[in-house]
């Protein structure tokens, strides 16, 4: 998560309390704790009962700061959003990006500090519904009447069905107008959960067509049509609702009321201008890389992304020469492509979902190895003889992993390799107990694996019984010599 989300939380409203990071089969991970009352706690109820009035009070400016920036620099947002970076020159790209990072960080913090204050308070009015009149209906018909960014969106989107064009180009033209101003409403997957790598962020073109199409066969029906009517039902309904309340609870109501009304429509406005400050950023840098390329410093728009933010803007004021940066970018593109060797699975223990395997070759004594199982499994998969830790950097995903000597250093690549075959190592080595974490199956004890053993060999691994086969390649039948 950006840094800036934790910088100025608050108590009542934050959506995590930290984060615990540890080990598990040689990977770091970290988990996110949400904020909780702990029941264990003595003061549990006491605190409990504070806790709402608090939230309550705490309400009353809490978005202050948020709405003061959003009036201050949203506009100036959709003015960048408008610009064609491509004209701008190397300096003035360097303003145009470090100018939309200090709004990306200054809307994500004012994220942070709001936390889930956007669920909070209308999930109290909720509760409190409940409580007094039952049946929550008529209080989520209240709060529907609220309007937020993706509200816009869709007057927008349906104002636009609804227009009368000249022909399919100018047609074509507003919507790419429209598109271009909602784009980041339109994403593929959620960035802000996911936490997605910048240039791997893409807006989603064909769900908006799809909308459009949508509101077309509609007609003249929606509800933005009969704003006034909605209205005048919303008002009904809150004067029915509150003619069932005594004075003291009509007053705590309509208190309420109003907070959650001001409240609801942060559950899009919050991150809405975080994600197009995202995808502004997301644009420069692939000009960046653009640039790059042109100048033969890259071989991709994406490898923008390679560089970090002070690298990019020293290259675009000049502080920094191709020299250097045409060093970085491979370096950096060699470093992605082995970590990504190592990415940890998605999922950790339960079912094992390897296929099983069955020795089926029919192969001549020599090439057939036995050894000590000391991680059970059956496995299939190409060899790759590793003999120095400089090899490592070899192995790739769903082949059999073949050493002299399973070393701490090669235990990362145990979560890639389909097995694991060594010459040296027992039962009861360090190496053995890792592979057995992993659930990888190993054969350790191999006498002259690395030797018998050649790189592309296809090898089938029974490691209950510690039996492993090697499948020599083959010519075809009509490559071969007939005596």
């Amino acid at each position: 998560m950006n840094a800036a989300y934790f910088q100025s939380p608050h108590r009542l409203y934050a959506s995590y309390s930290g984060r615990d990071q540890f080990f598990l089969r040689g990977y770091l991970y970290t988990r996110w704790r949400r904020m909780a009352l702990a029941p264990g706690d003595q003061a549990f109820l006491l605190r409990r009962l504070l806790v709402t009035p608090q939230r309550l009070l705490a309400a009353r400016k809490l978005d202050q700061q948020f709405r003061a920036l959003w009036q201050e620099k949203r506009p100036r947002l959709d003015q960048l959003n408008q610009v064609d970076i491509s004209t701008l020159s190397d300096r003035e790209l360097s303003s145009h990006l470090q100018e939309i990072v200090a709004l990306n960080e200054a809307f994500m913090e004012q994220r942070g500090h709001l936390g889930d204050s956007y669920a909070v308070i209308p999930d109290l009015l909720l509760r409190l519904h409940r409580r007094w009149l039952g049946d929550d209906q008529d209080c989520r018909a209240l709060l529907q009447a609220a309007e937020d960014q993706m509200t816009r969106r869709d007057e927008a989107l349906y104002r636009l069905a609804q227009s009368e064009h000249a022909g399919e180009g100018e047609r074509e033209s507003a919507f790419r107008a429209f598109f271009r101003r909602y784009r980041h409403l339109f994403l593929c997957g959620d960035p802000l959960t996911e936490e997605l790598d910048i240039c791997a962020i893409e807006e989603d073109e064909s769900a908006a067509r799809e909308a459009l199409r949508d509101w077309r066969k509609r007609g003249v029906q929606p509800a933005y049509e009969h704003g006034e009517l909605a209205a005048a039902q919303r008002d009904e309904t809150e004067h029915r609702v509150l003619a069932q309340l005594g004075r003291i609870r009509r007053a705590v109501y309509r208190y309420l009321l109003e907070l959650a009304r001001r409240y609801a429509p942060l559950r899009v406005d919050r991150d809405e201008p975080v994600l197009l400050c995202t995808l502004l950023e997301r644009d420069a840098v692939r000009e960046v890389g653009r640039r790059l390329q042109a100048a033969g410093l890259a071989s991709a728009p994406d490898d923008g992304c390679l560089l970090g933010g002070r690298e990019i803007i020293d290259w675009l004021e000049g502080a920094a020469g191709d020299q250097r940066i045409a060093r970085l970018v491979p370096e950096r593109k060699a470093q992605a492509r082995r970590w990504w060797r190592y990415a940890p699975p998605d999922v950790l223990g339960g079912k094992d979902q390897r296929t099983t395997v069955d020795i089926v070759f029919r192969v001549a004594g020599k090439d057939t190895l036995r050894g000590r199982a000391v991680s059970p499994g059956l496995a299939e998969g190409r060899a790759r003889v590793v003999n120095t830790l400089g090899q490592a950097t070899d192995v790739l995903p769903g082949e059999v992993l073949v050493c002299r000597e399973p070393l701490f250093e090669l235990s990362p690549l145990f979560s890639i390799v389909s097995a694991v075959l060594a010459e040296e190592g027992g039962l009861l080595s360090h190496a053995a107990t890792l592979v057995r974490e992993y659930g990888v199956p190993a054969i350790f004890g191999l006498e002259r694996a690395t030797d018998l053993i050649h790189n592309g060999d296809q090898v089938q691994v029974d490691a209950n019984r510690g039996i492993v086969a090697v499948r020599r390649l083959e010519p075809p039948w009509d490559e071969q010599a007939v005596g």
